[in-house]
């Protein structure tokens, strides 16, 4: 048996003359003799598991039967260590590296990009002697280099051996307008070895690289590009201002709150 306190009060209003009730109020339930004579009753009459000794608990797991007590075990709390296996998303990565790992790529192009003129023209006279099997040149100030390419086929060998040596991609514009071998010398030259094509990838949005000394117009105003390191600087100083921001707010916030 349990006893509950209830006080229930009104009150009048001052400028009014009906009662208002205030909310019940209630206290915490205070147990007596009884019911703890009740629970340590049923504390008594609960079943005892039996002890068992250990060849006959190894006997009901190898026959596979589960005694009581083998179920009251299998309840366990739902804490990380008490889970056995991995998460679905790690398998997935899992079989999805094991996949690609299987998988032959076909590394045609070089990971070594060239990086200065003399190897350039060493590049320029292979792909030459490649695309050209009858007609072999030496040095890279042979006028053969000036000719324009005598069909696609042999400007597509040309382009194929140099792009694959040299660790650089053409893109399709510059395909097109680069007729002689000569020309891709200066392509090179203007673009790769100048590192201006360093700032940006081809097949990136951002690939087209502008700048204000182009447009000499005085409406055209051309926003300068900003690289991922200076990008990179900016957010972190501005990440180390808020975070000093925040540390001195809390340092006024609790000092006020020793002070009052």
């Amino acid at each position: 048996m349990s006893f509950i306190r209830i006080s229930h009060r009104l009150c009048m209003v001052k400028n009014g003359s009906l009662p208002v009730a205030r909310a019940l109020h209630t206290t915490h339930i205070s147990s007596d003799f009884f019911s703890w004579f009740k629970k340590k009753k049923a504390e008594e009459n609960e079943a005892k598991v039996p002890a068992k000794e250990t060849t006959e608990l190894i006997k009901e797991i190898e026959s596979g039967k589960k005694s009581k007590s083998v179920v009251n075990n299998q309840k366990m709390k739902l804490t990380p260590e008490n889970f056995i296996g991995k998460e679905p998303a790690q398998l997935d990565r899992a079989e999805h590296q094991r996949i690609v790992s299987e998988v032959k790529f076909n590394s045609w192009i070089s990971k070594d990009i060239v990086s200065n003129e003399r190897r350039l023209d060493e590049l320029l006279i292979e792909s030459y002697n490649e695309s050209y099997p009858g007609d072999k040149i030496s040095a890279s100030s042979d006028t053969k280099l000036d000719a324009e390419f005598p069909d696609l086929v042999t400007k597509f060998k040309f382009t194929k051996y140099l792009q694959a040596k040299s660790g650089c991609l053409i893109s399709d514009y510059k395909l097109t307008i680069l007729n002689r071998p000569s020309q891709y010398k200066q392509f090179f030259m203007d673009e790769i070895l100048s590192g201006k094509q360093a700032r940006y990838k081809e097949a990136e949005p951002n690939a087209i690289h502008l700048t204000q000394e182009r447009f000499t117009s005085p409406n055209i105003y051309i926003i300068p590009d900003i690289d991922v390191k200076s990008q990179n600087k900016k957010y972190r100083k501005i990440m180390q201002e808020v975070r000093l921001s925040e540390a001195e707010i809390s340092r006024r916030a609790m000092e006020d709150a020793a002070r009052s």
